[in-house]
């Protein structure tokens, strides 16, 4: 298989011309064998799995992570999202260089026992700042993204590296074969023996922690970060901010970060929009207020691009809001019918109405149910100070009751 390197190696090296045609000869008879390209064809590929060294684990892991964000279609198909800001088919991705660069030390330097928290609301793009950081990256850590049902199907299971070996095999590449999953135990065991390196030897991403708000993911992020502290590892965690304040920041005893998303900024927003030709001044304030949340700016000029409206005048937050929850049932990981979700929204609304007309004053649009309710931030928020309480937020008068 060495070919010519192989023979000019021994030849610098053996000094018995005899010697050197018999294992010259030896190597021929070897190569005419009928045998030989299935073994060699074999022996290459178990040479090149991932799982066989650490710089072929991080380029099988950098193509299968840069297939996915580069591709919508691709993207929910492997991460169960359409996670894709490096798809340069899209015209609306823009690049926040604020956020990248302040997530950028945590993805390259000298990993500590920090767990970094990518925090917003609804709509906000917090796991698009994650990707985004990680294309930006000339050398691409090892980097795998997890959702909340990865921990569900692992009920159960106690070993934290089982779980981290499965989606390492997923996301190199690799099939999932008892071989491979002894080598990825291995090299876990020999990173636990040595120091750690100038950079992170695997992040990992917890993504939307919120989306199961009813598991302790204190504890769960508490023995993943400990595992990468030993692995010399870092682990990164997206949630919405009120769910992260309510139910987790108090009951981590790991050192943690907090990185906010915030929505644009108006002048952000509104060089988007003149890259489309389109003046924030000519849209309606309540209309342009919402734009500054980035997925319905996103959904806007998808409208748009597709001519589903002729044009920007033909925009209010009702559609905007209509088309949101469309998508939401196109994009979620499990299924959640536009229909039944809005179905909710008009006994919320209906029961509002009826508190007027009894003359409530207080707590007009205030409920207590089950918390899946406010599963969407974009129409539901919880009340500050009572986690167990939520709101149906009153954006503008024309959508109080388009549900209705």
């Amino acid at each position: 298989m060495g070919g010519t390197r192989v023979q000019e190696f021994l030849k610098s090296n053996i000094s018995n011309d005899q010697t050197l045609r018999k294992a010259l000869a030896a190597l021929e008879a070897v190569r005419n064998s009928q045998d030989f390209a299935s073994h060699s064809d074999r022996i290459r590929a178990q040479c090149n799995e991932p799982a066989v060294g650490w710089s072929l684990a991080q380029r099988a892991n950098s193509d299968w992570l840069s297939d996915a964000f580069s591709s919508r279609k691709r993207a929910k198909t492997k991460l169960g999202q359409p996670l894709s800001p490096g798809d340069t088919s899209a015209a609306n991705v823009r690049q926040r260089k604020t956020l990248i660069d302040k997530l950028h030390p945590y993805l390259t330097a000298a990993p500590d026992e920090t767990v970094v928290c990518i925090l917003g609301g609804e709509g906000h793009g917090k796991s698009w700042i994650v990707a985004q950081s990680w294309l930006a990256i000339a050398h691409k850590p090892l980097m795998i993204f997890m959702t909340p049902d990865d921990f569900a199907e692992a009920a159960g299971q106690n070993n934290v590296v089982d779980l981290l070996i499965s989606k390492l095999i997923k996301q190199t590449g690799n099939g999932s074969i008892e071989i491979t999953r002894e080598r990825w135990r291995r090299r876990l065991r020999q990173w636990r023996l040595r120091l750690a390196t100038g950079s992170p030897r695997l992040i990992v991403v917890i993504d939307d922690i919120n989306q199961r708000r009813k598991s302790d993911w204190a504890r769960i992020i508490e023995s993943i970060a400990n595992e990468l502290n030993h692995l010399g590892g870092r682990l990164i965690v997206t949630a919405r901010t009120p769910y992260f304040q309510d139910y987790v920041k108090r009951r981590l005893s790991v050192p943690f970060t907090e990185i906010d998303v915030p929505e644009w900024t108006e002048p952000e927003r509104d060089e988007i929009l003149t890259g489309h030709s389109i003046k924030a001044s000519d849209l309606h304030h309540a209309v342009a207020r919402s734009l500054r949340n980035p997925r319905l700016l996103g959904i806007a000029l998808e409208l748009l691009g597709k001519a589903d409206v002729t044009n920007f005048e033909e925009l209010s937050v009702s559609r905007l809001l209509f088309e949101h929850i469309r998508m939401r049932e196109r994009d979620a990981p499990a299924p959640q019918p536009a229909q039944e979700f809005a179905r909710r929204l008009q006994k919320h609304a209906q029961e509002i109405i009826a508190r007027v007309q009894s003359k409530q004053q207080e707590d007009l649009n205030i409920f207590e149910d089950d918390m899946g309710a406010v599963a969407d931030g974009r129409f539901y928020q919880e009340v500050n100070g009572d986690p167990t309480r939520y709101s149906l937020k009153m954006m503008d008068s024309r959508w109080r009751w388009a549900f209705l």
